[in-house]
């Protein structure tokens, strides 16, 4: 079993972190072990992120052995973070008093077909008054309450931010505004793979004369049979350097997703507003806490039918576009950045930090 990548020289066995891999949202979980005091529990040292539906149920199983081979470590805790779907065996396991805790709290619960709303149904009727859920929108809360019956008082907003930390604000300024102008901006960008929507996408540049780069994974085969033509390029399953640096010489930035039943595409959304881009997303409710409909960027009720037109613009008239990706870029400092959000996790945990 592994124990993370770091340890804080003030963890407390009083905290725990119970995820598949150590990097499962690393990030967040380097920032909960050196400041708050975890100690992680994870069940292997590295798992890909993007996975089928079988994948994930192997995950769990292994996850739920590793849970009860090491129950004496959850005999008496404070405070539980699980990441992901490892929350439903710690919860049966607390129902069935085989492991005690204060608070659990799970991150990242998003559900993002509606199909799955069913499933949730049942696994939230196992909740007590010592589970809460860490949602990334604050539009999930309210849709959640109403959807899964879970209390208000039982869910927290934690904007999905820069859990990164590692590009300064005085680099993102020269970086930004130096290729805002940048003549090899001759294309148009998509990316990530949860909830994406990318066939309307294809079928719009499929008649356009522009180029457009797809970013997107193996999983997503619902492209697989859609005629391309040949001013749109694919890739799949791309490194993260590169993927950023499609991003950063793209003359604007595109995200259509699926279902408006989730936190979807945040973290794509926020490689585009750190870049200063102009912004093109579907419109759903977590997408509309980043960005505002014509002042830092566009939102779309129906991608097939609008974005054409928007192209166009875009093209014909891009002094009109100038000031999105400022726009975009004042609003990802104020409510995502780094020591924003790191505050705010502090204070639902209700954890001070070591510092």
């Amino acid at each position: 079993m592994s124990t993370g990548k770091k340890m804080a020289q003030k963890t407390t066995n009083n905290h725990l972190i119970v995820r598949h891999s150590d990097n499962s949202y690393s990030k967040i979980c380097d920032f909960l072990i050196d400041d708050l005091g975890f100690q992680d529990l994870s069940t292997v040292e590295n798992s890909n992120s993007i996975k089928s539906k079988k994948s994930l149920a192997i995950d769990l199983v292994s996850d739920t052995i590793n849970i009860l081979r090491n129950l004496a470590k959850y005999r008496s805790v404070d405070t539980i973070v699980a990441i992901g779907y490892v929350a439903i065996p710690l919860k049966i396991l607390a129902k069935l008093r085989l492991i005690r805790y204060k608070r659990l709290y799970w991150l990242a619960f998003f559900i993002h077909s509606p199909k799955w709303l069913a499933w949730f149904r049942l696994f939230v009727k196992f909740d007590t008054n010592k589970d809460y859920y860490i949602l990334f929108s604050e539009f999930e809360q309210h849709f959640y309450h109403k959807e899964l019956s879970i209390k208000l008082e039982n869910t927290a907003y934690l904007p999905y931010g820069d859990w990164d930390n590692k590009i300064s604000e005085q680099k993102l300024n020269t970086t930004s505004k130096s290729t805002s102008k940048n003549k090899t901006e001759i294309y148009y960008f998509a990316g990530g793979y949860s909830n994406r929507d990318y066939p309307p996408l294809i079928e719009v540049f499929n008649k356009l004369p522009y180029k457009l780069i797809i970013a997107c994974s193996t999983l997503n085969q619902d492209i697989d049979n859609v005629k391309v033509e040949k001013n749109i390029q694919i890739l799949k399953d791309i490194s993260s350097d590169h993927f950023d640096d499609l991003v950063l010489h793209a003359k604007a930035c595109i995200l259509p997703l699926k279902h408006d039943t989730g936190a979807s595409g945040q973290s794509v959304l926020l490689r585009y507003m750190i870049h200063r881009k102009i912004i093109i997303s579907s419109r759903t409710n977590a997408v509309e806490e980043y960005i505002e409909h014509k002042k830092s960027g566009i939102l779309l009720g129906n991608m097939g039918r609008e974005l054409s037109e928007v192209i166009q613009q875009i093209e014909t008239r891009p002094v009109d576009f100038f000031n999105f990706g400022d726009a975009v870029f004042e609003k990802f400092r104020l409510k995502f950045s780094f020591d924003v959000i790191t505050k705010k996790l502090s204070e639902i945990l209700s954890i001070q930090t070591n510092g």
